[in-house]
């Protein structure tokens, strides 16, 4: 019986401390997991606010590198378009050249005057200069540049970015190859700008800055790319060019996705936007920089980009906060601008940071 007690006693102690032990536990559990709840909150509001910075850094990132990406792949399509024009131009130039070195063995055929010819179908046509007759001197000339339908036909049928291709003559004589027959009464191209230039620079390829075309009665902004040409004694005479229209340049080259209010834009050598994708946008004016109301930081990029230099920008336009990513159009002085609303980038991170809150 006495050992019986002093077992019970024995095992009473036991179960205490084993009790105790568990009670123990149980609190350090309940403290450890209180401790561990309240660190996992912290941890879990400091995520939130993390995740809403991060989000908010890798969008700003992902913005720079998506304009960056979208201006340079813009750009290398705009170098490879005005590449494709001078080589075309410069099979012109050897053709015509070879025509006039060789006059024996081009024949020739009929052009029609300009005012024979219907608009709305490509054919080649003639005008002559206001103090030009027609004379066998002239009609001779003329046979040997109708030769140039042979070129230019394919090229200027095929591009529907080339209003017209054409050659004009020191002695007068305008042949031109295009799908509108209304040509300016008493258009004289040896008074136009593109054509004196292209004769001071006769062993290069010029582009114009844009300009209101005066040869077409239909006036349009375009730009023009030209060459002299020379007979078979090196003397100059006349001028080829190819025009291509400031719309065509915009519809067709800037045609890029940038969201709800993103546009892209070209900046030519003298600061004036020539090009982009929504004519009617208001935060687009012709001549930014002459402007009294725009942001400094604007004036400052657009200034960045007529000295041919590229970045990636925060800058207000109109009140709005925008992204800008630029570069230059080496071989035409030009430089090239994607725009998107900054607001309408970081949406999403936004969106992220108030549905994180409200799961908190």
């Amino acid at each position: 019986m006495r050992k019986l007690k002093i077992r019970n006693k024995i095992l009473f102690v036991v179960l205490l401390l084993s009790v105790g032990s568990m009670l123990s536990i149980s609190l350090l559990a309940y403290y450890s997991m209180t401790r561990f709840n309240n660190s996992a909150n912290q941890a879990y509001r400091f995520l939130i606010e993390e995740a809403n910075h991060s989000s908010q850094e890798a969008l700003e990132t992902n913005a720079s590198e998506f304009l960056k990406n979208i201006a340079k792949d813009r750009t290398e399509i705009f170098e490879d378009y005005f590449e494709m024009i001078n080589i075309t131009l410069m099979k012109y130039k050897d053709y015509i050249e070879h025509v006039y070195k060789y006059p024996d063995l081009f024949v020739g055929h009929d052009v029609s005057h300009a005012t024979e010819v219907s608009s709305g179908v490509y054919k080649e046509k003639y005008v002559l200069s206001p103090d030009v007759r027609m004379g066998e001197e002239i009609s001779g000339e003329l046979l040997l540049l109708s030769n140039l339908e042979y070129v230019f036909r394919p090229s200027t049928e095929n591009n529907d970015m080339m209003l017209m291709t054409y050659a004009s003559t020191e002695s007068g004589i305008l042949y031109l190859y295009s799908n509108s027959g209304a040509v300016t009464e008493n258009f004289d191209a040896r008074e136009r700008d593109w054509y004196k230039k292209a004769k001071e620079y006769p062993d290069e390829i010029i582009w114009t800055s844009p300009y209101e075309g005066a040869m077409l009665t239909e006036s349009t902004m375009m730009v023009t790319c030209a060459t002299a040409f020379r007979d078979r004694d090196g003397n100059i005479v006349g001028v080829l060019g190819i025009d291509v229209t400031i719309a065509d340049l915009s519809n067709k080259m800037l045609e890029t996705e940038l969201g709800e209010q993103g546009y892209a834009f070209l900046l030519d050598d003298s600061g004036g936007i020539l090009a982009h994708k929504n004519e009617m946008d208001s935060n687009l004016v012709k001549d930014p920089l002459l402007q009294e109301n725009i942001s400094d930081s604007y004036r400052e990029v657009l200034e960045q980009m007529l000295q041919g230099e590229s970045g990636f920008e925060e800058i207000t336009i109109d009140n709005e906060q925008k992204y800008i990513s630029y570069t230059s159009l080496s071989s035409l002085g030009w430089s090239l601008g994607i725009v998107i609303d900054v607001d309408e980038t970081m949406e999403p991170a936004v969106a992220m940071h108030e549905e994180l809150q409200a799961i908190s």
